[in-house]
């Protein structure tokens, strides 16, 4: 409880941090120059690494830093490297204002950020073949164990993201240009779903009864980046904006969370219109 509530915190002073800087380049801003509007509707992915899982319904004789397969019984194994992935992708609308001669523009909108945590996985989009043991469910010297190949934690959030970028040509109406960026998003559960792939298929009717020892959802979850990014097309045109997003750093509230995001980078693909 009192780490939740540390976190909460320290979420709360990045936000008010953010948007103290937002202030402080708004309110300055008021030279007779012509600024510049986008409405951006965008989409990204970020691929964040993780810490190795240490769960107490894992059993505890499995180790999750180094491999080690054996065959049991019926010829199928098992192996006691796990890994957790942690990865997120979004869409947004959102709203640019130039400042400051239009070498600054502050971006805000609305996203809506689909999260996936994973214990199992091989790969991001590669689903193992080996298992291991949950324990779902004990009475007195009774334990009863599933062989669970993934635990799957599909998430939805909707958010707030704060950027700054800067514009190192803004005079310069050129075709292609180079902008930095640091932002923030800031993202609140809205909806959880799990997925439990066993070993087994007649281990199926278990689902609702392993879910239960998962952990709940992050209730909060956001980000903080730096960007290099490439704008392709003229002020006065529709146009894209393409972002490589390293690094990316995760913090979250609520529990501990199925897998516990350490940090990362992605990308970001902007449509851009301006009015």
């Amino acid at each position: 409880m009192l780490k939740n509530q540390l976190n909460m915190n320290k979420i709360k002073k990045q936000l008010i941090l953010f948007i103290f800087i937002y202030l402080a380049i708004i309110l300055p801003a008021n030279s007779q120059d012509k600024k510049q509007k986008f409405i951006y509707v965008d989409a990204g992915i970020d691929f964040i690494a993780c810490n190795s899982p240490a769960k107490d319904y894992i059993r505890d004789d499995v180790n999750p830093y180094y491999y080690y397969y054996y065959y049991d019984y019926y010829d199928d194994y098992s192996t006691d490297q796990i890994n957790a992935m942690f990865y997120k992708n979004y869409f947004s609308i959102k709203g640019e204002y130039k400042v400051l001669n239009n070498v600054i523009g502050l971006t805000s909108g609305l996203r809506y950020t689909h999260l996936e945590s994973s214990i199992g996985k091989q790969m991001y989009w590669r689903s193992s073949s080996e298992f291991f043991y949950v324990l779902y469910k004990e009475e007195g010297n009774n334990s009863e164990y599933a062989r669970v190949k993934e635990i799957i934690q599909n998430s939805h959030y909707l958010g707030i993201p704060l950027e700054i970028k800067i514009y190192p040509n803004p005079g310069r109406d050129w075709w292609v240009n180079v902008y930095y960026k640091i932002g923030a998003d800031f993202n609140f559960h809205i909806h959880t779903k799990e997925k439990i792939s066993f070993f087994n298929e007649e281990m199926k009717t278990y689902q609702d009864e392993v879910s239960e020892v998962i952990e709940e959802p992050y209730s909060m979850v956001g980000s903080a980046f730096l960007a290099v990014g490439l704008k392709i097309g003229k002020n006065r045109f529709a146009g894209v904006n393409i972002e490589a997003c390293v690094p990316t750093f995760v913090f979250t509230s609520g529990t501990s969370g199925l897998a516990e995001p350490v940090g990362g980078g992605g990308f970001q693909f902007n449509i851009r219109l301006p009015f």
